[in-house]
């Protein structure tokens, strides 16, 4: 693919050490407990691309590899696995193809065509066939097979933009299950409206665990 590089991550093993600082809001019934862990033996081969300032779900972010190995860690790995899960803008798809591993039932989406495609590509490179990968604009509405269709949503350092919030939530409780979903948000505690976007959660009763102040240590 032109104008890309790859980049091979290990998200358990030898190349780096991903060491969990976690501060969570809203329950204590899924927090990792780190240290006991799901592995995933196999390298992860991912592609990025560069040279688009525009394009920020084109690229790898250390976001998205800690929170892969917060997705392995139990207890979280054990209650993902029996559910139906939908990644909002999954982006490069480290975090979807590491949840192929996790659960049988994933939805992966993004919005513009060319991180669709490179999504799309990376689940292939690495054989996540099982993943289905759609468009979605949070401003839209939500197809019927979709509406309160998932257990979980996975919701990754996408809170840019605090006039996306109020879209972001109302497509998150068309999709949810009104008795069983729930979000699971990470993000950087010093983005711009987090406050606010917690705050219109609670407004719509749609349980969620915030996850903040990750952090990436490599092995020394």
């Amino acid at each position: 693919m032109t104008d890309q590089h790859r980049t091979r991550l290990e998200v358990c093993g030898e190349v780096k050490t991903l060491q969990l600082e976690v501060e969570v809001e809203g329950g204590d019934d899924i927090v990792p407990e780190v240290g006991d862990d799901a592995t995933i033996d196999d390298l992860m081969d991912v592609w990025e691309r560069q040279g688009d300032r525009e394009q920020s779900g084109c690229k790898i972010w250390n976001t998205s590899i800690i929170t892969s190995r917060l997705l392995l860690s139990r207890p979280l790995f054990h209650f993902l696995s029996s559910k139906r899960i939908i990644e909002i803008g999954a982006g490069a798809g480290v975090l979807s193809i590491t949840l192929s591993h996790v659960s049988p039932s994933v939805v992966s989406t993004d919005h513009t065509p060319q991180v669709l495609a490179l999504l799309q590509h990376n689940l292939a490179n690495n054989q996540s066939f099982a993943v289905a990968v759609e468009s979605l604009d949070w401003n839209d509405s939500v197809s019927d097979a979709h509406r309160n269709a998932f257990d979980v949503a996975i919701v990754c350092d996408v809170l840019y933009d605090p006039s996306a919030m109020k879209p972001l939530v109302n497509c998150l409780q068309s999709l949810m299950n009104p008795a069983t979903g729930r979000a699971l948000v990470v993000t950087p505690p010093f983005r711009e409206g987090v406050g606010m976007f917690a705050a219109e959660l609670l407004e719509v009763r749609l349980l969620f665990h915030r996850f903040s102040s990750l952090s990436l240590r490599n092995r020394s």
